[in-house]
């Protein structure tokens, strides 16, 4: 199945978010706060793929864990949707169908729009938007050279920023609870230069602290990305 670029929730890091959650004990939980947070970004960058198995013995070799580490991390990413625990087969990383992901469309659309309003909002109350910028110039660099890699970890980055930007307390919990990674790795992990157009629209908009062309440009994005998931089907 051919990769398409997803837009994905602003998150304030979900890798961070869900880490987090993890990590509220002492030692055991760091552990497991580690390996939630390595699974992830394995998953984002294709080291693991939807659909795939995952052995506890390999993931405690991998992260350097016991057993107990490893077996609080995969509930607590069994709880977001991102694996699946089955007492015959183990772990199991997701699979989601495009109508999953239409329909996580929908709610990104909402979740993202209102993350660039409430960002625009404060930029036009005089917020600093710097980081904002920098985020937007890794971004479309990483699109330009077609690195893949470098898109990823801009992309969460570009979003991350917005969100931070905004200081919408209970926007950042939800959408760090909207499971965006499985249908990352499943749909979205090319690099396109046409959307580099997209997110310079929503950045630019954000700076100028215009509300309303912040979340139409979302809107736009997400247009052209279901469009792209729909050709799938």
């Amino acid at each position: 199945m051919a990769a398409i670029p997803t837009n994905e929730v602003a998150t304030p890091d979900a890798l961070d978010a869900l880490a987090h959650e993890a990590g509220t004990k002492k030692d055991g939980i760091i552990n497991a706060k580690r390996v939630v947070f390595g699974l992830l970004e394995l998953l984002e960058h294709g080291k693991i793929v939807p659909g795939q198995r995952l052995i506890e013995a390999d993931l405690c070799a991998r992260f350097d864990v016991g057993r107990n580490a490893v077996r609080e991390a995969l509930h607590r990413l069994e709880e977001v949707g991102v694996v699946e625990l089955s007492r015959h087969r183990g772990a199991t990383v997701i699979e989601r169908s495009i109508e999953d992901a239409l329909q996580a469309l929908e709610l990104v659309e909402v979740l993202n729009g209102l993350a660039a309003r409430v960002a625009a909002r404060a930029v036009r109350n005089g917020a600093s938007a710097n980081d904002l910028a920098l985020a937007m110039s890794r971004l479309v660099t990483s699109i330009n050279n077609l690195d893949t890699a470098g898109f990823a970890e801009a992309r969460r980055s570009f979003y991350a920023t917005l969100l931070r930007l905004g200081g919408h307390k209970d926007l950042r919990r939800i959408a760090s609870r909207l499971n965006i990674h499985v249908l990352r790795a499943q749909y979205g992990s090319s690099v396109h230069k046409a959307f580099a157009e997209d997110f310079m629209a929503i950045g630019s908009a954000v700076l100028a602290g215009n509300e309303a062309e912040a979340a139409a440009a979302v809107r736009n994005h997400i247009r052209r990305t279901r469009e792209a998931i729909e050709t799938l089907g």
